[in-house]
């Protein structure tokens, strides 16, 4: 797998999380901290920033 299908598949699997973080009423804090990645991961394909790319996708892999 390649860095940009890595971190479209990490993203997809953040947003799926936020949405989960969303649903649990203490859940805001979480849910910041996965929008904060998802927006930098996003912001670093835009660019075509390889080197934050991958910073990127090892922070959303960390997401739990």
């Amino acid at each position: 797998m390649n860095l940009i299908k890595g971190l479209q598949k990490e993203l997809e699997r953040n947003k799926e999380l936020l949405q989960a973080y969303k649903a649990i009423p203490t859940g805001a804090c979480g849910a910041a901290m996965i929008e904060r990645k998802i927006k930098e991961a996003e912001k670093a394909l835009d660019e075509g920033d390889a080197i934050k790319m991958l910073a990127c996708y090892k922070e959303l892999q960390e997401s739990q």
